[in-house]
């Protein structure tokens, strides 16, 4: 009995130290977005699932738990015995239990779940599940509109890169189209049509050309017939007359004169002769004509063969880089096409990451929303202590009778004479009754009133720890 007393008395202080410990629950879920996925893509991908990982990781983090730590003065005793800050922040972070309910095997993905903290005081349980829950869904909203913003801002940054790159390939498109007009694909046709006007107008040019030579030819044949015949009519008149006549003078000067055209017509110039002091005979002037007017027409038409062949020298020209430009010009259309269709492409892209930051910044998206806020709890978590006094006084009563059945079987004194005629198998000639001094009648006596009172104490501890407790 007094091994049971002692048991007893023991796991009784033990119980009435341990502190309870008191846990608050929230509730909360994944809500859909109010505007359907059709008509605004997410600006986040993620889904409930990773979304809830993330958030439990900067949840948990050291510098979140240290401001919840000093928000509502918690470990108050740990502090005041120098624990340091990580043991603070693992003490914390062991009693905040974040569970998954209700989850989509398909999908591994869930909708549900609770936040829970279990503390000393039940109203800092409540203030700090109810500001873990406030906690989540603002880091939640807080995350989505961040990732909202900074893809916009991504988007509008490579909107003016593309911008700036595809006025870039139009300002080169147009400077080569400026610089090569005449030897692009379009223009080929026009260009053979054109060369073969050309070379229709430089054979009619060659061919007067060529008449017009010869006509030259045959002026420079008559001129030069014409002073044979006033050479001859002047040596005729020399046998009559002497060379001062006026007869004789009138042939040399006319003979001279058509010397100068003859010369002037041989130079091909069409700059015109030196004008004669006298006027001129009329052969002279019909040749003078003739003169001039065959120049001219040789000047304008050696002019014209020359244009024309330089203009069927470019056309050509033209035509055979037309193959070259034509694969220079693909090359640059198709850099602007994708040029152009990755600038279309990031402004309807921007334009979604607008709306889809409005749809966040008005929390129209998908958004975790507290279902059931932590209540105050009642009574303490785990085992009442009442139930644990009781168990441990149950069990000191088991021990002790456990403890005086072990000591009665390991006394092998004989106390009867059936265990001495169990004990020895030779018969009993006499029997001793049992002699007790005095002495040992004190002792039996005191050995009766230390248990009963052992007994009595060990009741009245059970019932008191029991009342205690139930009144905490």
């Amino acid at each position: 009995m007094v091994t049971a007393f002692l048991a007893s008395l023991a796991g009784v202080t033990v119980v009435s130290q341990i502190r309870p410990k008191y846990m608050a629950q929230a509730v909360l879920t994944a809500t859909q977005p109010v505007i359907s996925q059709r008509l605004v893509t997410p600006a986040s991908s993620t889904g409930a699932a990773e979304a809830f990982q993330l958030l439990t990781r900067q949840l948990l983090s050291k510098r979140r738990l240290i401001e919840i730590i000093l928000k509502f003065d918690l470990y108050k005793r740990e502090r005041l015995r120098g624990a340091s800050t990580d043991a603070l922040v693992e003490a914390l972070r062991s009693n905040i239990e974040v569970e998954t309910l209700d989850p989509v095997r398909a999908r591994g993905d869930f909708n549900t779940f609770t936040i829970s903290f279990t503390g000393d005081d039940p109203k800092a349980a409540q203030a700090v599940a109810s500001e873990l829950a406030g906690l989540f869904i603002h880091e939640n909203v807080k995350t989505r509109e961040a990732q909202a913003l900074s893809t916009t801002e991504f988007l509008t940054d490579e909107l003016e890169s593309a911008r700036t790159r595809l006025r870039a390939l139009e300002a080169q498109l147009r400077d080569f189209k400026t610089k090569f007009g005449g030897e692009l694909p379009e223009q080929q046709m026009i260009n053979l049509q054109s060369m073969s006007e050309i070379r229709t107008q430089l054979q009619n040019t060659l061919s007067a050309l060529a008449q017009t030579r010869q006509q030259r030819g045959a002026i420079e044949n008559a001129i030069a017939a014409s002073i044979l015949r006033l050479q001859f009519e002047k040596t005729e008149l020399l046998k009559k007359l002497t060379s001062r006549h006026p007869s004789v003078l009138a042939k040399d000067q006319e003979a001279a004169k058509l010397q100068i055209l003859m010369d002037w017509i041989r130079a091909g110039t069409a700059e015109p002769a030196p004008a004669s002091t006298t006027p001129d005979e009329p052969g002279v002037s019909q040749f003078r004509s003739q003169v001039i007017t065959t120049l001219a027409a040789l000047d304008r038409l050696t002019r014209d063969e020359g244009r024309l062949t330089a203009e069927m020298s470019r056309y050509q020209s033209q035509i055979s880089n037309t193959p070259v430009r034509e694969q220079q010009l693909a090359t640059l259309m198709r850099e602007y096409d994708q040029s152009k269709q990755q600038y279309a492409d990031l402004v309807g892209r921007q334009m979604q990451s607008r709306l889809a930051s409005n749809v966040e910044q008005n929390q129209q998206g998908q958004q975790f929303r507290l279902v059931e806020e932590p209540a105050l709890p009642r009574a303490p978590a785990g085992i009442p202590r009442s139930r644990m006094g009781l168990a441990v006084a149950g069990g000191s009563i088991i021990l002790g009778l456990a403890g005086a059945f072990v000591r009665n079987m390991a006394d092998t004194s004989l106390h009867t004479e059936r265990e001495l005629r169990r004990a020895w198998p030779f018969p009993l000639v006499v029997a001793i009754p049992t002699l007790k001094s005095p002495e040992d009648r004190r002792r039996e006596i005191g050995g009766y009133v230390l248990e009963s009172l052992a007994a009595f104490t060990m009741a009245a501890v059970v019932f008191a720890v029991h009342a205690y407790t139930r009144a905490k």
